[in-house]
């Protein structure tokens, strides 16, 4: 009898789950001003900084945007199922690729400037890109993004199945 995650004669061969969750997201080193203007234009604090949402594209077409976040002060952001109820319902398998993909929003506040989302960062994987490719920590509790142009980062906070 071995644990889910092992399989053969001892035990000792690494399996590859049948699903992975993201189970939260955490955004840091985001920008809180274009250069030295406020980032929603001329308005007082907090009004003036970043308002974002998280979107995933699941790979079987479904697309889902997270609550948002408003008037970011540059802390770490973080989104979990409470404030992006699909993250935790839906999963991926193998080499299915998850998308994903932050944005600014603007319109939020009364005084802000309506203007389209603007793309702060997005990225995308696989389970079998990251399960499996480190003998040390065969499946990854986190996985990070970072931004090659600025200090953004994404972590993903992912959880495993092996008898889906």
């Amino acid at each position: 009898m071995c644990p889910d995650e092992y399989e053969g004669v001892t035990c000792e061969i690494p399996r590859m789950p049948e699903a992975m969750f993201v189970t939260g997201i955490s955004f840091t080193g985001y920008p809180t001003f274009r250069g030295n203007d406020p980032w929603d234009g001329p308005i007082d604090a907090p009004a003036c900084w970043p308002d974002f949402a998280v979107t995933i594209h699941w790979p079987w077409g479904q697309t889902n945007q997270s609550l948002k976040k408003r008037n970011a002060e540059g802390g770490t952001l973080f989104w979990g199922p409470s404030s992006f109820v699909y993250i935790s319902d839906n999963h991926v398998h193998g080499e299915d690729v998850l998308e994903f993909s932050i944005h600014e929003l603007d319109g939020l506040d009364s005084l802000e400037a309506i203007s389209p989302p603007e793309l702060m960062f997005s990225g995308a994987f696989s389970m079998t890109d990251i399960v499996l490719t480190d003998s040390l920590n065969p499946w990854p509790d986190v996985v990070l993004f970072e931004s090659d142009s600025s200090n953004m980062s994404v972590s993903l906070s992912l959880r495993y199945e092996f008898d889906h």
